[in-house]
């Protein structure tokens, strides 16, 4: 059995005392056992150890590293600047993963940094206990094949609420794929870009805000993606990056059983969704109805889809048939928020919300409470990922029976 060294810095005694909001309720011995079972699932053996001192991690490191085969480290305060640790780590020559409990991104400044990340594999933060599972993965497929697993993303500012990463992993199972996906948050686009071509990312995923800002970065733009000014993928061809646009697919899956010929669709949202979603309703013969809080992205919605530009006030639920929530709005964590006016929702309409998490938002409730059908986002959302990995992999995947069964791991998950 392989031997994976467990190391935890300062503080860390404390969980589950210390800042609950941030490192959880779990106690570090908690935590260890979780990662002990994870771990002897895959024949590995954790050899775990903390320490308040810089140097006695480091003397556990030396001591153990020559009879390891790898590590996951949480070090702690020490992780953004101690490069002594990082010098101790790659003289150890193991493949580490860097594990943190919070999003370190989201906290202060000063946080934001690491200095053991280059001698790293990855860094997994954000994710509680189930980033040191993740962990464990990874290092079982490194350890276990001749070349490591190849690693793909998800870029957004948040990025915590995304589902990509379990749904690749799940598609990664079913074409016995030896790849995660990792979520990467950044307020600036450019480094987004720059990181992919830097680390030879194959495939990212795009979602809020970046599906317009990351266009200009990209070499070359498929024709839909174009039309609607909106990049949810970027597929990496020997560093020339590609866009695309799976998100159409999506919209077309989820609505492929609603009649949209010369149906009146309120269509909320204008961002890179909303443009997304007026090019499948076009397409289909639908006639568009924009309502949005700026009146100048309604009217911009109809220079380039055909439609009207609403008010509220002049609207009536007897004047729409089919009702769709392109805006985030409803999406954990504010998941009580209304997206649609409530006086505009009725049995007669089909009404699909693109928020996929939660499954029944507020909006699809009150919508089935009052008699309509409903539609949730994670169709969309199932069928968008597929196609990603499709344009990554060169395969034909797409199928009803495969949705279904992933719709249930998400769901679940």
């Amino acid at each position: 059995m392989k031997t994976i060294l467990l190391i935890h810095g300062p503080n860390l005694n404390l969980l589950g005392k210390r800042d609950p909001l941030h490192y959880g309720s779990l106690t570090l011995g908690k935590l260890e056992n979780i990662v002990k079972r994870k771990a002897k699932i895959n024949n590995f053996i954790i050899k775990s150890f903390q320490s308040n001192h810089e140097g006695a991690l480091i003397d556990f490191i030396q001591k153990n590293s020559p009879k390891a085969d790898g590590v996951i480290i949480n070090a702690g305060a020490l992780t953004h600047y101690s490069y002594a640790l990082h010098d101790a780590l790659m003289d150890a020559k193991l493949p580490a993963i860097e594990v943190h409990l919070s999003n370190i991104k989201d906290r202060e400044n000063w946080r934001n940094k690491s200095v053991i990340k280059k001698v790293c594999l990855l860094a997994i933060s954000g994710k509680k206990e189930k980033g040191y599972l993740e962990a464990v993965e990874v290092l079982r497929k490194y350890l276990n094949s001749n070349k490591p697993p190849m690693i793909n993303m998800v870029i957004g500012n948040p990025i915590k609420q995304s589902k990509s990463p379990l749904l690749h992993g799940e598609i990664y199972k079913f074409l016995k794929l030896d790849a995660v996906t990792l979520p990467v948050s950044n307020s600036n686009v450019r480094k987004l870009v720059s990181k992919i071509k830097k680390e030879s990312i194959g495939l990212a995923a795009v979602t809020m805000p970046f599906k317009k800002t990351v266009i200009p970065f990209l070499d070359s733009v498929d024709a839909i993606a174009k039309k609607i000014n909106s990049v949810n993928t970027i597929i990496n061809k020997n560093g020339k990056l590609f866009g695309y646009n799976t998100d159409v697919d999506g919209v077309q899956y989820a609505l492929r059983n609603v009649k949209l010929k010369n149906k009146k669709v309120l269509l909320l949202g204008a961002g890179g969704a909303g443009r997304t979603v007026a090019a499948v309703i076009r397409e289909q013969g639908g006639r568009l109805i924009y309502l949005n809080r700026k009146e100048e992205e309604s009217i911009q919605m109809k220079k380039n889809f055909g439609g009207q530009s609403m008010k509220e006030q002049k609207l009536s639920a007897q004047d729409i048939d089919v009702v769709i929530n392109a805006t985030p709005v409803g999406m954990f964590p504010l998941t009580t928020s209304l997206s649609v006016p409530s006086k505009l929702i009725s049995r007669h309409q089909t009404v699909f919300d693109l928020v996929y998490n939660p499954e029944a938002t507020r909006l699809l409730k009150v919508s089935k409470s009052r008699g309509a059908k409903v539609i949730s986002g994670i169709d969309m959302f199932i069928v968008q990922g597929i196609r990603q990995i499709e344009l990554w992999t060169n395969k034909k995947i797409i199928d009803p029976k495969l949705v279904y069964q992933l719709k249930k791991l998400i769901i679940k998950g």
